[in-house]
C-alpha cells in the first residue's frame, strides 16, 4: 500500500473502533434501562411483563387452510376426472390397434 492510503486506512479504522465502543456503551445503557443485566450486559431472561407487551409476530408462509368443498363440487370434479381417464383409455386403445405387431 501507498503511505497515503495506509494513513487513510488507519484513520478510518480508528474512527470505526471509537464508534463501536460508543455504540457498545449505549447498548449497555439501553439494556440496563430495559431490564437490568449483569456487568457484561447479559440479560437472564425476558420477564412475563415484557412478553405481554411484545406484539405477536405476523405469520409468514406456511399452508393456508383449505375451504370445505360442497358435495356438488366434489361430484363435478370426479366426473371431469372420469371423462379424462376415459379419453386417455380410448386414445390408448386406438394407438395399440394402429401400432404394427413386432
Amino acid at each position: 500500500m501507498k503511505p497515503v492510503a495506509l494513513q487513510q486506512f488507519v484513520k478510518i479504522r480508528t474512527s470505526l473502533l471509537n464508534e463501536k465502543t460508543q455504540l457498545e456503551t449505549r447498548l449497555k445503557a439501553v439494556k440496563a434501562a430495559l431490564g437490568g443485566g449483569d456487568a457484561h450486559g447479559h440479560v437472564a431472561s425476558a420477564g412475563p411483563e415484557l412478553l405481554a407487551v411484545t406484539p405477536p409476530l405476523p405469520k409468514r408462509g406456511g399452508r393456508k387452510a383449505r375451504k370445505p368443498m360442497s358435495p356438488e363440487q366434489k361430484a363435478k370434479i370426479a366426473e371431469a376426472q372420469r371423462l379424462s381417464w376415459a379419453k386417455k383409455r380410448k386414445r390408448g386403445a386406438t394407438r395399440a390397434q394402429a401400432a404394427p405387431a413386432v
